[in-house]
C-alpha cells in the first residue's frame, strides 16, 4: 500500500483553530426601543378586558372600573419586566434580588409606555374622565415614545444606533 500524502500545514491549521467569534450585536433601533418596552401579553390581556368591560356594561359609566383595570395592568405590566430579571439575578448570584430593585429604568420606562399607550386608545374613557382632548394625548404619546426611545441607551448601557 501506498502511503497517504500529508495534508497542508494549512489545512490541518485550520482545523485545529476555534470558530470565528460571532459577529457584535447591532443596537436596536429607535423604534424598536420603543416598542420594546410593552410586553405584548398585557396590551393583549388589557384590550380583552376593556372588551369584556364594554360588552356587559351597556351605557354605564366605565371610569371606575376602566381606572381599575389600569392600576391592575400597571402591576402586571412592572411583574412581567422585573421577575425576569429576578430571575436571572438568582440564577447567576444565588439570590433573589432585593424588592427594591423594582425602581429601576425598564420598569419605570415600561409603566410610562403603557399609560401614555393606555390614554391613547381610541374611545378611551380615561381621556374623557380626566378633560384631555385625544389630540393632546396622541401628540404626547409620539413625544413620549421618541423620548423614551432615545434616552433608553443612556440608562440601559446600550450605544444608541443612528
Amino acid at each position: 500500500m501506498a502511503a497517504r500524502p500529508a495534508r497542508p500545514a494549512t489545512l490541518a491549521a485550520a482545523r485545529r483553530r476555534p470558530p470565528p467569534a460571532a459577529p457584535p450585536q447591532v443596537p436596536a433601533s429607535l423604534w424598536a426601543r420603543i416598542t420594546g418596552f410593552i410586553p405584548t401579553e398585557i396590551i393583549g390581556g388589557y384590550v380583552a378586558v376593556l372588551a369584556i368591560l364594554g360588552a356587559s356594561c351597556n351605557g354605564c359609566d366605565q371610569t371606575r372600573p376602566e381606572f381599575a383595570v389600569l392600576i391592575t395592568f400597571l402591576v402586571l405590566c412592572a411583574a412581567s419586566v422585573w421577575f425576569p430579571f429576578a430571575g436571572k439575578v438568582k440564577q447567576k448570584t444565588g439570590k433573589f434580588p432585593a424588592l427594591r430593585t423594582i425602581v429601576s429604568f425598564p420598569v419605570i420606562a415600561t409603566l410610562f409606555a403603557f399609560i401614555i399607550w393606555a390614554f391613547n386608545l381610541p374611545g378611551s374613557v380615561l381621556i374623557s374622565a380626566m378633560h384631555l382632548s385625544s389630540a393632546f394625548t396622541a401628540i404626547a404619546g409620539i413625544v413620549a415614545s421618541i423620548a423614551i426611545g432615545y434616552v433608553a441607551p443612556v440608562f440601559m448601557r446600550t450605544p444608541a444606533s443612528t
